[in-house]
């Protein structure tokens, strides 16, 4: 769970970079770096509980909260007007992010009231969509071309549409199937 431990660290150092007018490599490598240790301990927690057959839904439940947590404080940075540091991410993204992520809490919270103990399988759009979604921001901390922007996060919005209407038309998979 160190990605939770390092949201805080992620988001300032994007805030503090960002707003800089000039930014030198080793700042942009630093912040990319924080990223990708966010990424990498989330790989190395989900095989590690796989392996060691310590899953539990606590523990997908806060794997995912800190997923979340990361990558939308990332995202809403890096969607604010901080000047030219990063070239900003389009708001209809964040957007796109923050209403599939509202319709999944409201379907567990609609499943937990009527005391179904359900967990969400994870489908393979919504993952592919989190691993752009974090290659989209590192590319842009990089400050890599910029045209690729808009039709990359073009690509993860529709992904993460089909992933939402995904999770909305197969509905929860029951803990004991």
């Amino acid at each position: 769970m160190a990605r939770i431990v390092l949201v805080l660290p992620l988001v300032w150092a994007l805030w503090t970079v960002g707003r800089q007018e000039a930014v030198t490599l080793g700042e942009r490598a630093a912040v990319a770096g924080l990223m990708a240790v966010i990424g990498l301990s989330d790989f190395l927690d989900g095989f590690l509980a796989r392996r060691w057959r310590l899953t539990s839904a606590r523990g997908a439940a806060l794997d995912a909260t800190a997923d979340k947590t990361a990558l939308t404080g990332a995202l809403v940075v890096l969607s604010m007007d901080l000047g030219d540091a990063f070239v900003r991410l389009p708001l209809w993204l964040l957007g796109v992010v923050l209403i599939r992520d509202l319709v999944l809490v409201a379907g567990w919270v609609h499943f937990r009231r009527r005391g179904r103990p359900e967990v969400a399988e994870h489908l393979w759009h919504g993952k592919v969509a989190t691993v752009l979604l974090l290659l989209l921001l590192g590319w842009v901390v990089l400050d890599l071309p910029r045209g690729v922007v808009v039709p990359a996060a073009a690509v993860i919005a529709l992904l993460l549409v089909s992933s939402a209407v995904g999770y909305v038309r197969r509905g929860p998979v029951s803990c004991h199937e």
